[in-house]
């Protein structure tokens, strides 16, 4: 039994250290539709711009890199997760559905009738250039 508990442990080592060591570029899908619970399919991952690479003509340090920038989208194709996404909760006094667009620090009610569907059907990754 300790032996097979010890192999396990060793295997699942090895599998997330050939995780890490892969590109991005083959992860990503699979990382997002686990995080967000939608099929793989519904991940849309946009290939990097390519002009802040050191590689790009002229060669040499360009002073920008990308950020990757994640949106899930629900079935309304409204904002429900990732990077930017408002914050959903409701009142603890009256439990009205309240939404936060900057992260928490203010709130404002919902419509009475308004519910938002917080699950994601979409996910696009898409890159944000941010300069050094």
């Amino acid at each position: 039994m300790k032996d097979t508990l010890v192999g396990f442990a060793i295997l699942a080592f090895i599998g997330l250290c050939i995780w890490w060591m892969l590109p991005d570029s083959w992860t990503d899908k699979i990382k997002y539709s686990v995080e967000y619970d939608v099929d793989i399919s519904k991940v849309e991952r946009k290939a990097p711009p390519s002009d802040c690479n050191f590689f790009y003509a002229p060669l040499g340090f360009k002073g920008c890199h990308y950020k990757k920038d994640v949106s899930a989208f629900n079935s309304d194709s409204m904002l429900v997760g990732g990077d930017d996404a408002p914050k959903y909760s409701t009142d603890t006094n009256t439990h009205k559905p309240i939404v936060s667009y900057d992260d928490g620090k203010t709130w404002n009610w919902l419509q009475e009738n308004e519910r938002i569907d917080l699950k994601a059907k979409k996910v696009i990754v898409d890159w944000v250039k941010e300069t050094d």
